[in-house]
C-alpha cells in the first residue's frame, strides 16, 4: 500500500497543532488529518524523540492542547528553571517567540477573517485559551507589541465567540 506524502505544512500540523506559516496544502477535515496521523505515525514518533506529536495528543490520548502549553506552564510554575528552559519552548513555539513571523496567525487577527474559517466553536474556545496564554507569555517576557497581537487576536476570537451564541440563543431569550 502506497502512503501518500505529507507536505511540510501537514507534517508541522500533526507534529505542534499548527502549520506556523510551512507552506503546502494542510488537512480538508480532521478525517483526513487523522488518517494521514496513522499513515505516518511511527515515522512521526520516531522523528520526535522523546515529546510526543500533537497528533499522538489529540487522537491517541484525547488530549486537544498543544504541547508547548504544557511546558510554558511548567516552566511558569518552576520560576528558576524558567531562564534555562525558555529559549527551547520558544524555539518549538512559534507562537511563543520573540522573532515569529509577523504573518503568523494573521488570519485570526478580525472577526471577519475568523469567520471566513468557518471554525466550530471548540476550535475558537481552545484558540482563546493558547492565545490567551500566549499574551500572558509574552508580557512576562516584556513584549510589548506581541501582548498586543495576541489581545488584539483575544478580542476577535471573543467576539466571534459571543456573535456565535447570540445566534444560538432561543428567540425567547433575545428580548
Amino acid at each position: 500500500m502506497h502512503k501518500a506524502q505529507l507536505t511540510p505544512r501537514q507534517i508541522r500540523i500533526l507534529l505542534v497543532g499548527h502549520s506556523a506559516g510551512a507552506l503546502g496544502r494542510g488537512f480538508v477535515n480532521e478525517s483526513e488529518e487523522l488518517a494521514a496521523w496513522f499513515a505516518h505515525r511511527e515515522t512521526l514518533l520516531a522523528g520526535a524523540g522523546s515529546a510526543r506529536p500533537y497528533a499522538y495528543l489529540k487522537f491517541e490520548l484525547c488530549e486537544d492542547v498543544p504541547q508547548w502549553i504544557h511546558t510554558a506552564e511548567s516552566l511558569f510554575r518552576r520560576k528558576p528553571c524558567f531562564e534555562q528552559g525558555a529559549p527551547n519552548a520558544e524555539t518549538n513555539a512559534p507562537t511563543m517567540a520573540e522573532d515569529q513571523p509577523p504573518e503568523l496567525w494573521k488570519e485570526l487577527e478580525t472577526p471577519a477573517s475568523i469567520r471566513a474559517l468557518e471554525p466550530d466553536l471548540q476550535d475558537l474556545e481552545r484558540l482563546l485559551r493558547e492565545f490567551g496564554f500566549a499574551q500572558a507569555w509574552h508580557a512576562f517576557r516584556g513584549r510589548p507589541s506581541l501582548v498586543e497581537k495576541y489581545a488584539r487576536i483575544g478580542a476577535a476570537i471573543r467576539a466571534v465567540l459571543r456573535d456565535s451564541l447570540t445566534i444560538l440563543k432561543p428567540k425567547a431569550e433575545e428580548n
